[in-house]
């Protein structure tokens, strides 16, 4: 049977579902750092004058994450120490949890369609950046790029969504119903969590001969402050 590949521009998981609040895709920011959804507690007890609770919940945010565990990332391309590495090629970062370039994304897709990570790659030449110790209450050291080469580094923020993908890779996975395809997808990951990963790709061109360090960081202000 000839392999099959299936790939997504987002994946959500969990309560980040409920969330409503569409992605605006611009350079502003949210208008919370942080979604918030309502949750339903139903209380099983004959006596009780309300059988069901309601409460606005509010979601972790870019903001409270300071790190993530290595065992998250399952390839890094290029590997440390590669000089050579395809010029036609991006760089990117693969992780296991095929929800986890999303998962604290305050927003809801735009359209259903487009969703921004809450993370973002970036690889950068010695001399474009330079670091920093952590602000006060950080545990990891700041990275700065400097101005001259922002421009370059960063991609527009309404296009960042385009950098972000899941893969899922099962012969059996049928999608010609796509209103039902979350279901579907759903259910192949729950039969294998092994078939599914998640990209995160930076939109820069490697020079042959050159040597790149790259970082993963967060996208919101909010988040960066925390680093």
């Amino acid at each position: 049977m000839a392999s099959s590949y299936t790939f997504l521009p987002w994946l959500r998981r969990g309560l980040a579902k409920k969330i409503t609040e569409p992605d605006p895709l611009t350079n502003a920011p949210a208008s919370t750092p942080n979604a918030s959804v309502m949750v339903g507690v139903k209380l099983l007890a004959d006596d009780l004058e309300k059988q069901t609770i309601l409460h606005q919940t509010t979601l972790l945010g870019p903001g409270d994450i300071i790190g993530i565990e290595r065992d998250a990332i399952v390839k890094t391309e290029p590997r440390a120490g590669i000089v050579n590495f395809e010029p036609t090629y991006f760089p990117y970062i693969e992780f296991y949890e095929e929800d986890l370039p999303w998962r604290y994304t305050p927003a809801q897709a735009a359209k259903g369609i487009r969703l921004r990570p809450w993370l973002a790659l970036i690889v950068l030449e010695a001399p474009e950046f330079e670091r920093k110790n952590p602000v006060s209450g950080g545990s990891n050291r700041v990275v700065l790029v400097k101005s001259a080469f922002q421009s370059l580094v960063f991609p527009p923020s309404d296009q960042t969504w385009a950098w972000a993908h899941v893969q899922v890779n099962d012969n059996t996975l049928d999608l010609s119903d796509l209103s039902k395809r979350d279901i579907a997808i759903g259910d192949a990951l729950t039969r294998n969590p092994n078939v599914g990963s998640s990209r995160l790709l930076c939109p820069r061109r490697l020079r042959p001969n050159t040597q790149y360090y790259a970082f993963l960081i967060p996208r919101s202000k909010k988040g960066v402050s925390q680093v």
